[in-house]
């Protein structure tokens, strides 16, 4: 299961398409272990920031 702040980081990410690339460089340095986790599963995080929210989703 995916932690507290990866689903914040997928938020924002859902939010501001733009902002993925430096918001990886800055995990690099500050969150490495993020960073990890979202390079091992880019694919499912890719698709989690393309699949917009639906109003079911509870959060």
């Amino acid at each position: 299961t995916f932690s507290c702040q990866f689903q914040a980081l997928l938020a924002l990410v859902q939010a501001n398409p733009q902002i993925l690339q430096p918001m990886l460089q800055e995990l690099g340095k500050q969150n490495p272990q993020i960073l990890r986790l979202i390079q091992e599963n880019q694919a499912e995080f890719l698709r989690l920031v393309n699949e917009t929210p639906e109003s079911g989703a509870g959060g």
